[in-house]
């Protein structure tokens, strides 16, 4: 399956590097992009976690680590190829190659925060690159989300989400992080109408929202 994502790389990258200044891309042709850079990149993310994950928490041989090592050089490179890529292209196409509506620059916007994000988690030394550039595009995705979308729209909780984590996790803005969460949550439980069943998205935010609070105590019991 992944091969077909790399073919559809290939497509929309094509597609993006051939307009004209005079081209504008669709929504479709944008879903279509970003998607697939998506499902490339996400890929090699989910490996070099568990390898990353499995260095540090299981008993390996010493040649068993050092093959687990290289791999997980090879994935971060082709992780950092990709994503730097994908934010290279979308600067060249975005903004002055599309007319977008509101929920299309948020998904652009989101990705682009996205890409810098996983680049900071695989790449620690970039992080005076991209630490800014990805909290200033999710904090500018989150404040559109706020102003078009209702409190339970998918496209409003996955930025929270993602934003929250960006800042808890990734640049270490604890309070900050937990703050952007909370209001997601409150927003939510404020408007929704009822009954209403919470989408994934949602669980993963108050998931997330209390363990956070737990670490923020045990921190300040520690």
């Amino acid at each position: 399956m992944l091969g077909r994502y790399e073919d559809a790389v290939k497509s929309m990258r094509a597609i993006a590097s051939s307009l004209s200044p005079n081209e504008c891309m669709i929504r479709m042709e944008w879903k279509m992009l970003m998607r697939s850079y998506k499902r490339c990149i996400n890929e090699r993310r989910m490996a070099w976690r568990k390898l990353n994950g499995e260095a540090e928490h299981e008993n390996h041989s010493t040649e068993m680590l050092s093959v687990m090592t290289s791999y997980k050089i090879q994935i971060a490179w082709e992780l950092t190829e990709l994503c730097q890529e994908y934010l290279k292209l979308v600067e060249d196409v975005f903004p002055t190659k599309t007319t977008c509506d509101s929920e299309t620059t948020v998904d652009i916007l989101k990705s682009v925060a996205d890409c810098c994000r996983y680049l900071l988690e695989v790449e620690p030394g970039l992080i005076w690159k991209y630490k800014e550039k990805a909290a200033s595009l999710y904090r500018e995705a989150w404040t559109i989300c706020s102003t078009i979308f209702p409190p339970s729209h998918e496209t409003r909780l996955g930025v929270a989400l993602n934003y929250a984590i960006c800042l808890y996790e990734t640049i270490g803005e604890h309070q900050l992080g937990i703050e952007i969460a909370q209001i997601a949550v409150d927003d939510y439980a404020m408007h929704a109408e009822y009954p209403s069943s919470p989408s994934n998205t949602l669980l993963l935010l108050m998931s997330n929202l209390q363990m956070w609070r737990i670490l923020r105590r045990s921190d300040r019991i520690g």
